[in-house]
């Protein structure tokens, strides 16, 4: 099931379960003060609004700072304005002309660093998170904003799987701003989904210490500690994707694993030549035996992907075939998750059942002989982790791998890796009906009715 929620801290930030101060304008002598910061994630990091840095804040220094022409003024007002409009483009063009006025005035950059942060932040927002990461980049380089500017960055880094990046970012930000809180809870994810538990407390420790009063960061904080424990005496094996942690100590686990990692690598190859993707990052995998499994999963499922992929491991040679599936259907959930939270939840979990080889016929025939209600297009485009039925549960990944299936049937596998390619760059429903020559929902519509004909 495709969690949609961001860094566990509400729920979790990568998902999938599977079955088997705008102010007034300045006084004319003045240039007006920063505009608001944008707003890293608050699930993800915490961070909320930035503060105007001490040398800026209004009574302090700014008045030197601020201090220039009346055409830098002016260009600072105008890039002012277009952003409180939404005119990101408009808005980083006038700060740009402010700054050939004057090029190292602290407050442009810092409103230029805005700027580029906000539309990023829209980018995100929007699901174009391929469009938002040179955004944000830009933001990094002119303010670093009092560490926000580097976390915001790093966070579309981690959501598009690129955490080997988003530790760069996020060491260089902490070393600058070590009080951060952004940058620290970042830090700490990014070096949980590397299997680094101990400094993953250290990091989420000094957020605590920041922040006392979050209970959201304290459960977070509580799970690395019990997950480090439970690895305590993990072992690790590489291959080409994928880096598995397993417990030597399980019975035949340690001969299995050459085996397991093959598997893996052969799913990988599967789903990278349908999907035409491939994470940028080495995958962990949590290969655990079934009680350690479900300290994190639901019991009935059989396997996991929460920016790493947990699978159960109890009799790999009578359950290597299974196995198998659920390495194609997780890491289909890590393949698409580069793309940022642009696939929808019946799309994701159709995928990955049609990669993993589960039956459409037995999906389609449960559906009608039980007569199931068949899911809302709302509920299918929505986060499913919040239902409580097993029933609805299912019936909502049997009607997915039905509705994928009839698109395969009509449009080809090629529609899918089309639709793939422009994601990420344009929203879902405008990528959808570019290839499609539909909404989605009317496609949907279609797909119903020949479902429930006779």
């Amino acid at each position: 099931m495709k969690l949609l929620a961001l860094l566990l801290l509400a729920a979790s930030l990568w998902g999938g379960w599977s079955w088997y101060q705008h102010a007034a304008d300045a006084p004319p002598e003045a240039l007006q003060q920063a505009a608001p910061g944008a707003r890293v994630p608050v699930a993800a990091a915490g961070g909320g609004r930035s503060a105007l840095p001490p040398e800026l804040r209004e009574g302090g220094g700014a008045q030197a700072a601020v201090a220039g022409s009346g055409l830098l003024q002016q260009h600072n007002r105008d890039g002012l304005a277009a952003l409180n409009a939404g005119r990101y483009a408009d808005a980083v063009d006038q700060f740009r002309h402010a700054l050939e006025v004057q090029a190292d005035n602290p407050v442009v950059l810092l409103n230029l660093a805005r700027c580029y942060a906000q539309w990023g932040q829209a980018e995100i927002d929007a699901g174009r998170m391929q469009r938002a990461l040179p955004l944000l980049r830009e933001a990094a380089a002119a303010h670093a904003d009092g560490g926000e500017t580097a976390s915001l960055l790093a966070y579309a880094l981690l959501r598009t799987g690129n955490r080997e990046q988003a530790a760069r970012v996020l060491a260089a930000a902490l070393e600058d701003f070590p009080q951060s809180a952004s940058a620290l809870r970042l830090a700490a994810e990014a070096a949980s989904l590397n299997g680094e538990l101990a400094q993953a407390v250290v990091l989420l420790e000094r957020a605590v210490a920041l922040q006392p009063q979050s209970d959201a960061l304290e459960q977070r904080l509580d799970g690395y500690r019990q997950e480090m424990e439970m690895l305590a005496n993990a072992e690790r094996g590489r291959s080409t994707r994928f880096e598995c942690v397993y417990d030597p100590t399980t019975p035949g686990l340690a001969a299995a694993v050459p085996s397991l990692m093959l598997d893996l690598e052969a799913a990988a190859a599967v789903v990278d030549r349908m999907l035409g993707l491939q994470p940028d990052d080495r995958l962990l995998v949590l290969l655990l035996d079934r009680q350690l499994y479900d300290l994190a999963a639901p019991n009935w499922s059989n396997g996991l992907y929460d920016g790493r992929i947990r699978v159960p491991i109890d009799d790999f040679e009578s359950k290597r075939e299974q196995l198998a599936a659920v390495f194609r259907h997780e890491y289909t959930h890590a393949a698409l998750h580069q793309l940022g939270p642009v696939v929808p939840t019946w799309l994701h979990e159709g995928l990955a059942q049609l990669l993993e080889g589960r039956s459409v016929d037995r999906g389609r025939t449960r559906l009608q002989q039980e007569g199931a209600r068949l899911p809302s297009a709302t509920g299918l485009v929505g986060d499913w982790t919040r239902w409580q039925e097993r029933a609805e549960v299912q019936g909502a990944y049997d009607y997915a791998l039905s509705l994928t299936d009839w698109l395969l049937e009509h449009y080809g596998q090629d529609s899918f890796t089309t639709l793939i390619r422009e994601l990420g760059q344009v929203e879902f429903d405008r990528a959808f009906e570019g290839i499609y020559g539909q909404p989605w929902a009317e496609l949907d519509a279609s797909h119903r009715a020949a479902f429930e004909s006779p």
